[in-house]
């Protein structure tokens, strides 16, 4: 019934046809449900359930957000970019869209069982949080499902651009120019005038020397490097689109790469390939002594050419570091970094291709999987081995406790009598009984309770709440309502 229903749904749906019913059903699926009836062809290898599509989709609807509100404000700044691609981010947004087109409705937070129907298997309470990843796992379904083998990226984004623009930007103005991605692409591109692209023509010919990749604009290439005046605003424009892609395609790339992986293995793993320690190191190892002729009109010249051959006389073995040192504080990694990110952005603008820009970049992120596996599974180890350290640091953490109420009871055991007689009432005498009713009795206990020797006071609170009362020989009666 299910699937069934996930299969008209995505009929109904244009925006929702290049989707299969399988992959619909894996991003409709809570991941909490432990169990399906039936597993589809080709996942019995990874969870099932809508987690690395949405991981997949959060960095997609990022590239589509920061696109458009690039193309929309061309002469805005980075702060005004981001904040506006923000807004079609938000939890809140994401949760309306989900509701618009019913994702909801069709929702399995629980696992199947025999004694219920699918009408209640999807009356269920979920978080808003829940709510806003099923819409990014639709959308990363949708890009994943409209990958062409020979042009995956490029393909799922202008599926993913035409759901983005009828569902998540509806109501965003000046739509009709932004009907394609290429398009929106173009529109924020960075200018210069003809003087600067003839003053920049040999560094683009310094770059293509290394990258394999030849501008057709080397304009967009100045942008890169020169951080002076007018130019910053530019720089920066590129350098957050071309963040925005990085991620997009990184958490492409390795989603396919490792499909046993869970959504927080890859977290950690684009978490590491993207951070400003690597991307700065990557710059340095590619450019090394060419940064001087690359960045001679940088303010940071001295800076990142220090930094280039620091980074150069070491080794590479430690490059690739995973859960640790990904940010630095160091501000040489950060403007490198931004850097690389605004030269993947140049080449994307210029080609208009998210595949022949991926090609140009795609060795910094194919390290192999030993490689990979071997530097997780050493940061797991270093947390582990952390912890440890400050568990010896603090010292037993039970050891005086249980010696203390060791010796505590067997003081009480040969003492018990005497605060049972203390405790008896003149009316109760014969009994020699403790009435668990008796306000003062209580007040007693309660003060017994926060006594070294609690423990004895904690039991009788226990026989207090059961309503019962105790003698000083052992045999327990009902007593009356406490």
């Amino acid at each position: 019934e299910f699937v069934a229903k996930v299969h008209d749904f995505s009929v109904a749906a244009t925006y929702l046809a290049h989707v299969s019913p399988d992959r619909l059903g894996e991003a409709l699926t809570h991941s909490q449900v432990l169990s399906l009836p039936t597993h589809p062809d080709g996942t019995r290898c990874r969870p099932y359930h809508y987690e690395r599509l949405e991981f997949l989709g959060d960095a997609v609807l990022k590239l589509l957000a920061v696109v458009q509100a690039a193309a929309l404000a061309p002469a805005a700044s980075e702060d005004t970019i981001s904040k506006n691609s923000q807004q079609l981010q938000t939890n809140s947004w994401l949760r309306k869209c989900a509701k618009y087109l019913g994702l909801l409705t069709c929702l399995l937070a629980r696992s199947f069982s025999a004694r219920e129907c699918m009408t209640l298997l999807r009356r269920q309470t979920v978080s808003h949080k829940v709510q806003a990843d099923i819409m990014e796992s639709v959308l990363g379904a949708t890009f994943w499902c409209s990958a062409d083998p020979n042009a995956p990226l490029q393909r799922g984004v202008e599926e993913a651009w035409q759901m983005f623009r009828s569902v998540v930007a509806e109501k965003m103005e000046e739509q009709q120019q932004l009907d394609t991605f290429p398009k929106a692409l173009s529109a924020g591109a960075a200018t210069y005038s003809a003087e600067a692209q003839q003053r920049h023509a040999d560094i683009a010919e310094i770059v293509a020397s290394v990258i394999g990749y030849q501008f057709k604009d080397p304009t967009l290439l100045a942008a890169t490097v020169v951080r002076q005046g007018t130019a910053t605003k530019n720089f920066e424009r590129l350098e957050i689109v071309g963040d925005a892609f990085l991620q997009a395609a990184v958490s492409w790339h390795i989603a396919t790469e490792f499909p046993d992986f869970d959504e927080g293995q890859l977290s950690e793993l684009r978490a590491a390939y993207v951070c400003n320690r690597y991307l700065g190191i990557r710059f340095a190892r590619r450019f090394g002594p060419l940064c001087d002729s690359l960045f001679r009109d940088s303010t940071f010249h001295s800076v990142v050419v220090d930094f280039a051959n620091k980074i150069c006389s070491e080794s590479e073995q430690g490059d690739f570091i995973v859960g640790k040192k990904l940010n630095s504080d160091e501000p040489r990694l950060k403007f490198v970094a931004d850097t690389y990110e605004a030269l993947a952005a140049a080449v994307l603008v210029d080609s208009g291709n998210l595949d022949e820009t991926w090609k140009v970049f795609q060795a910094d992120f194919s390290l192999g999987r030993f490689v990979i596996e071997r530097r997780m599974r050493d940061w797991r180890c270093s947390v582990r081995a952390r912890e440890k350290e400050k568990m010896k640091e603090s010292g037993p953490l039970h050891s005086q406790s249980t010696e203390h109420c060791k010796t505590a009871c067997t003081e009480q055991q040969s003492q018990t009598a005497l605060p049972m007689e203390s405790c008896t009432t003149p009316a109760a005498e014969t009994a020699s009984t403790v009435d668990c009713s008796s306000p003062t009795t209580s007040m007693a206990l309660m003060e017994q309770r926060d006594s070294p020797d609690a423990s004895v006071g904690m039991h009788i609170l226990s026989l207090l709440a059961d309503g019962r009362s105790f003698s000083s020989s052992g045999s327990r009666s009902r007593s009356r309502s406490i």
